[in-house]
């Protein structure tokens, strides 16, 4: 056991140094550290609510009887709905919430970076979840590709693209993308699609190839951007 929390410390090292990374985009402003400790924190209790909104649609689910006669649709059902859709929305409303409620002006990179920071809150929470269920090399996987992160850079994007131009409409790419991309990645490593096929599960190893290019491509992106004079996009 002492191992395993050794390795999840060890795991954690890369997605916690996204975070300080994230939160001194703005190195002498405290008001903006202050705003990326809440998220951090406001990210570890999306747990929260993604246990209670999951619970009521699994009640809900199961009373339909579905899940025991088509173990495929059950396996979408828990892997697009209980875990990418329920996640995904909890995580988008935290970091919506901390951007509305920054007191002071925000640009296009710091909106990416709140996103950010509230999924590496969750991620750091999701991995002490599993693990228990988790082996060793499992453990190490799941802290070097962080997806949650890709997500949150992705859905931070777009929102701001959506702030930037007054257009709403963009916020429905901004969050399918990484609704899709999650739900794709747990449905290809189901029982189920395995007892399909075997080989379908190299798709979410594609797609952990997918999130790691993500992540360094946004990265990069912030390292250029805050560079610049950049015009806020929030009042």
């Amino acid at each position: 056991m002492l191992i395993l929390i050794l390795l999840l410390i060890v795991s954690l090292i890369p997605a916690v140094l996204i975070f300080f990374y994230l939160r001194g985009i703005r190195k002498e402003d405290q008001m903006y550290r202050h705003a990326a400790n809440r998220l951090l924190g406001a990210g570890l209790l999306c747990c929260l609510g993604v246990v209670l909104l999951a619970l009521v649609l699994n009640i809900a689910w199961a009373l339909t009887g579905l899940g025991k006669t088509y173990p495929l649709l059950n396996a979408f059902f828990h892997d697009f709905i209980l875990a990418a859709f329920v996640e995904e929305f909890v995580k988008y409303h935290a970091a919506n919430r901390g951007v509305k409620r920054y007191e002071g002006t925000l640009t296009k990179v710091e909106i990416v970076a709140f996103f950010g920071i509230v999924a590496i809150g969750f991620d750091i929470i999701e991995s002490a979840v599993y693990l228990l269920e988790s082996s060793p090399m499992e453990i190490i996987v799941r802290g070097l590709c962080i997806p949650h992160v890709a997500y949150g850079f992705i859905m931070g994007w777009f929102v701001a693209k959506a702030l930037e131009t007054g257009k709403k409409s963009y916020i429905i790419p901004g969050f399918l993308i990484p609704f899709i991309l999650h739900g794709c990645y747990d449905f290809f490593l189901s029982d189920e699609i395995e007892a399909v096929n075997e080989y379908l599960g190299a798709i979410s190893l594609l797609l952990v190839v997918v999130d790691l290019i993500i992540i360094i491509r946004f990265l990069f992106w912030i390292r250029k951007e805050k560079k610049k004079e950049n015009q806020p996009i929030t009042e």
